[in-house]
């Protein structure tokens, strides 16, 4: 697995998304077992893989979008945590000349996923 992989599968599971297999295909659920609103896959393979499986999860290390609708399942002592730390990382980048209040415009999705990891973890 790759480090891409670990991350989006450890945001993938902050946000209560499991994989399951139905008919030879893998789909997101959420954690009450509905389909998820994330995404959804179906294998044309004969025989899909656990990285088949993988490949499924949303792209949460590349996508502003995506880590968007996973910043909104946070509560708000995780979402204080999330802002502050967020907030603590844009301000060591280069960006130093916006107003402090814009730093986390500038985050990347691999930056907000890490973070999003740390800030919903059960303490």
């Amino acid at each position: 697995m790759t480090k891409e992989q670990i991350i989006k599968r450890k945001v993938a599971l902050a946000v209560g998304l499991t994989v399951t297999r139905a008919r030879g295909a893998f789909e997101l659920r959420e954690r009450d077992g509905s389909t998820s609103k994330f995404t959804r896959f179906t294998s044309t393979k004969k025989h899909p893989t656990l990285a088949d499986a993988l490949d499924i999860l949303p792209d949460f290390t590349g996508s502003l979008a995506v880590m968007h609708m996973a910043e909104k399942t946070m509560d708000s002592a995780q979402a204080d945590r999330y802002a502050r730390e967020l907030e603590k990382m844009c301000r060591k980048s280069k960006h130093r000349k916006f107003p402090a209040s814009r730093y986390a415009w500038h985050a990347t999705a691999m930056q907000r996923a890490l973070l999003f990891i740390k800030a919903t973890a059960k303490t």
